[in-house]
Parts: C-alpha cells; structure tokens; sequence
C-alpha cells in the first residue's frame, strides 16, 4: 500500500473560530518608513534607503491572543480581514488575491505539518515549506513566539508573495518557536476499540464477500496516513477506527450521533490506496446483546485517494454499541475519476433554537469541473464528537469554477457546536 496526500486543502477548512464564538478583530496603525529590520529579505545589503510604505495591523482572535501583522504596502498591496477561513488575505494593486493566511487549531497543527521537512527563512522567520502538485505553496509556523497561540498556514501561487508580511508580538507563556516542536506535541489521540466482523463467503485480490471475525488494530504507518489526511477526517472523534485484513487500504471508522430521538452511527470509509476504487457493503449495527439494531447499504463507484465518504446507521430508539457486522463487501476498480477538491464554510443562526444555516463552498483544487453528489457535514463538539449532522447535494460544476450552497441544520443539542467537518467526494466521467 502506497500512501499519498491529495493537497492541503484542510488547511483553508480547519479555522478553529467558524463556529465557536470566536471574533477576529484589527486595528490600524499609520503608515511607518522604518521597517527594514522587519523586511530584511526585501532590503538588499547594499541598499542604505529603507523603503517606505508598509501598513502594521493588530490581528486579535479572542481566547487565542493578538499579535501585530506588518504588511509591504510598497507596490500597492492591501490587507483584508477573511473571517470565512479565519485569518486574513493580502490583495495586489488590481484587487487580486496575493497571499491567504489562515489559522489552525493546535490540535489540528501537528497534524498539518507532519510530512513536511523544508524550512525557509521568510523575513527572519521560520516556515515549514511546501509546494503541492498545483504548485500551490504552503507555509506554516506556530504563531506562539509573537502573541498567537495557533498554526498559521500561508498560501500563494508566487513565492515573491511570501515576503509581503512579517509578524511581531509578545510571546506567548511556554512558546516554542522551532517549527517542527509540535509535530510531535500536536498528535491526535484516538481510542481503539477491537470489533467483531461476520465473515461471509470467500477472498480474493479484486474482491471480497469475506471479512475475518477479526479487526486488525491499525499500526503506526496506517494511524499516520490516517493523521495527515488533507481532509477534515481528524477533527472528528472516532470512538472505532479499524482496517480489515484482507482490505489493508480500507479503514472503517465509526462514531455515535443523535437526530432527536433517534440513535445513529456515522460510519465514514477511507480509502488509504493510491488509486481510485469502488466500494459496497452491507454495514449492521450491533447493541451489547449482538441484536442488529440498524443497518445501511453502502455503495460508491468512486473513491478516491486519502479521500472518506460518510453514510449514517438510524437505529431508532434502540442502542447499538459501535460494533458492525458487515456483509457482501467489494472492493474493485472504480468508474470514473475522483477530483481532488477544497471546500470553504462558515454557519450562522440561534444554536439554542435548534438550528444552524450553513454556507459553504465546494470546488476542485486544479480547478476541472465535477458532476454532482452528495456532501455530508458533520458538526462537532469541543471534543470532536459529532452532536448534529446536515446533507446537501452539489449540481454539477463546470470547470474554473465552484459550487456556493446553503443547508440548514437542526438539532437537540446544537447548542454544544464548535466546528464542523465537511466530507466530499466529487468525480468526473
């Protein structure tokens, strides 16, 4: 099994204040010639002129702290507060986008970073550096050291762009400053949980109708593909995670939610091969007593690489304990392509009234249309747990562009959202 990550997409949907009361907040100071200590890559060393337009910024996030962002103004660029992905973009002269930057969780951060080894020095500061397959770059450095006490991730098509902010502010109590302390810090934890499988006819390498009586517990290299998804898989707390044996590519994960009165299981499929495939199975439900107390038909004829889809088990009003039996799983080749994609979100309404409105957008990261499907959006806790869930439908999507929808929400316990987690899945013929 080959592991591969598609993108860094969940860098632009992983802004720890979509939904958890936190504001963003900037204050403006004038204009200051002085700032070559701040720019240092944009002074050469035989330049004695400073240069002299740039723009100093309060950036506040409540709970998190503030810093001072310094923006190089010189050529006419602009500041933009972005409160859709929580941080802020930096516009050229004609109004185009330069450089988004945009905060991450320290939870999600270490995940974030985990496979990335380049540092560049970028205005006297320290960034994780990656280019993606788009030739998208990526930036990140822990923002602790100067007021912040988040990841930031920086994105741009030109590394010129890179150079046009600088940070400054009072640290933070306990920062650590070398960019690659909190791969090890930031580990998401997961409890496993051993589950029993009902094993049906025979095996073979295309194929399964079999599944062994026993899970296997996923090992380290499978729990680190499974930690650097480029999606939102590791915001949610999965109360089981397994792979099947004779399917090491496939890991199952399942965590309990409530529609009013009734018990679900979400249970999300991942696909850990490098190549699309096409999955289906019979998931049931099991309670303390092995009754199957639910069950659902899974069936999609593309998934793609470090991609998950998401079905939901309605048990009603009995209680299953987060086993599932399976039966009649295959796993063949798919139809169709998988699209690599990004999504963009942000929700709104009275949570105590049992409600959210959510908009969101959804569109491929090399920018080639999809046909339409399903996305599921799952809302969270501040533990990850999943307290409410919403499904869309997203109609096809011609190339360079995106799909802008809105769903709303309801829900007992809404009240308790922080995040959300979004899960697509788009293909094309």
């Amino acid at each position: 099994m080959k592991k591969r990550i598609v993108g860094l997409l969940a860098v632009f949907t992983l802004a720890v204040c979509v939904l958890s009361g936190c504001n963003f907040s900037i204050g403006k100071t004038p204009e200051n010639s002085a700032y070559q200590e701040l720019f240092p890559d944009n002074v050469s060393e035989n330049e004695k002129v400073t240069k002299s337009s740039q723009a100093e910024y309060e950036f506040k996030i409540d709970g998190y702290g503030q810093m001072k962002v310094y923006v190089d103004t010189t050529n006419g660029h602009k500041f933009e507060l972005n409160q859709e992905y929580g941080g802020f973009d930096i516009l050229d002269s004609n109004g185009d986008l330069a450089l988004r930057a945009v905060n991450i969780a320290p939870e999600y951060y270490g995940t974030m970073i985990a496979d990335i080894d380049e540092i560049k020095v970028i205005n006297g500061r320290k960034f994780l550096y990656d280019i993606n397959e788009q030739g998208v770059i990526h930036a990140f450095s822990h923002m602790s050291d100067v007021g912040i006490d988040l990841g930031f991730g920086l994105e741009t098509e030109d590394p010129k762009n890179l150079s046009l902010v600088a940070f400054r502010g009072e640290p933070v109590e306990g920062a650590n400053s070398d960019p690659n302390y909190y791969k090890a810090a930031s580990e998401i934890e997961v409890e496993e949980i051993e589950e029993e499988l009902v094993a049906e006819e025979e095996t073979n390498e295309a194929t399964t109708s079999e599944v062994s009586d026993v899970v296997t517990n996923l090992d380290d290299d499978t729990q680190k593909a499974l930690n650097s998804l480029a999606t939102d898989y590791s915001k949610v707390k999965w109360g089981v995670q397994y792979a099947i044996p004779e399917l090491p590519g496939i890991v199952i994960s399942v965590t309990p939610t409530r529609e009013y009165d009734s018990n679900e299981l979400v249970v999300a499929i991942t696909n850990l091969y490098d190549e699309d495939i096409s999955f289906s199975g019979t998931a049931k439900a099991k309670d303390s007593s092995d009754e199957i107390v639910g069950e659902t038909f899974i069936y999609n004829i593309c998934i793609g690489p470090a991609n998950t889809i998401i079905d939901i088990i309605d048990c009603g009003s009995k209680e299953p304990d987060g086993r599932l039996s399976w039966e009649d799983v295959d796993v063949s080749s798919a139809i169709g392509k998988y699209v690599p994609w990004q999504a963009g979100y942000g929700a709104k309404g009275n949570l105590e009234d049992g409600y959210i409105d959510i908009e969101y957008s959804l569109g491929s990261l090399s920018g080639e249309g999809f046909n339409g499907d399903i996305v599921n959006i799952l809302l969270l806790n501040e533990s990850g747990f999943v307290v409410g869930r919403a499904v869309d439908y997203v109609s096809e999507v011609n190339a360079s562009e995106q799909y802008d929808g809105s769903v709303t929400a309801y829900g007992d316990n809404l009240d308790q959202v922080k995040d959300l987690a979004i899960f697509a899945n788009p293909t094309s013929n």
